[in-house]
């Protein structure tokens, strides 16, 4: 009876857990990993205009990209894994970096972009990732009880400007605002 109530209940998370993401204005790191989720609205967008964006984003700044690309539904829907993502600081020096699973939809005139963090990496010779929630000796952003540590504030402050930085980038790529595939050269 009871391995029943377990299995149960880890079926009714797995089920439930896209109804708790919510739209949010700005991502930030919490507990539980990303807050939510980012929408942006475009004037006179067709959804295949904002997807060719998109992918050409992605084909210009993701390592192997088709690789990368997880799941890919023309004109609708497009995941992909980006590593090393910003550069996260730990009193003033470089440490971490974030390692990223991404989903954009695609709708008419508006995209919506889902980041979870799949590992804050460690970049310096014998650093070890940082985890979202730690215990024992495992180092985290919040303990265990869900408190969050106050020596990793900044820390979680720049983790946050690195996840809206990025997800900017991506929707500016539909705007045609910043010309990724040009540089000063």
């Amino acid at each position: 009876m009871y391995m029943k109530n377990i299995i149960i209940t880890f079926f009714l998370l797995l089920v439930l857990n896209p109804l708790f993401c919510q739209k949010v204005d700005k991502l930030e790191v919490t507990k539980n990993g990303v807050n939510g989720f980012l929408v942006w609205e475009y004037v006179n967008k067709k959804p295949n205009e904002i997807y060719k964006a998109i992918t050409a984003w992605t084909e210009y700044n993701i390592k192997n990209a088709k690789y990368a690309t997880n799941s890919n539904v023309e004109n609708e829907f497009i995941s992909f894994r980006i590593n090393n993502v910003g550069v996260i600081h730990f009193k003033k020096k470089k440490t971490w970096t974030l390692n990223l699973s991404v989903e954009v939809r695609v709708k008419e005139n508006k995209a919506r972009i889902d980041i979870k963090i799949i590992e804050i990496d460690g970049i310096r010779e014998n650093q070890s990732s940082l985890n979202i929630a730690g215990s024992g000796i495992i180092m985290g952003l919040y303990k265990r009880n869900g408190k969050p540590v106050k020596g990793y504030k900044y820390t979680r402050e720049e983790i946050n400007q690195v996840l809206n930085n990025f997800s900017n980038k991506i929707f500016e790529s539909v705007l045609g605002e910043k010309d990724y595939k040009k540089d000063d050269w």
